[in-house]
């Protein structure tokens, strides 16, 4: 049987010059991120969808898991129809 695994990003920067898609991850982000990776790495993850906003993306990096991604425009500021048809 498969697990499907929702997750937000980790704690973001409240502002960035670039706007809300460019906010970045704060320290506690990242080490959020961390704990989170190390979970789930144990869970033997075999694909993730990732928004393409720079604090999803970062937030995948600090994740540290060995599988297939696919970072998607489409996923950015979408409903959950749009997350179950990808």
């Amino acid at each position: 049987m498969h697990t499907l695994f929702l997750m937000r990003h980790a704690q973001p920067a409240s502002h960035a010059p670039g706007g809300d898609r460019e906010r970045p991850l704060t320290d506690v982000g990242r080490r959020q991120a961390r704990e989170v990776g190390t979970r789930l790495g144990l869970r033997n993850v075999g694909h993730a969808l990732v928004s393409d906003a720079l604090r999803t993306r970062q937030t995948w990096d600090c994740l540290q898991l060995d599988c297939p991604v696919e970072f998607m425009r489409a996923l950015y500021y979408c409903g959950t129809d749009t997350v179950r048809r990808r």
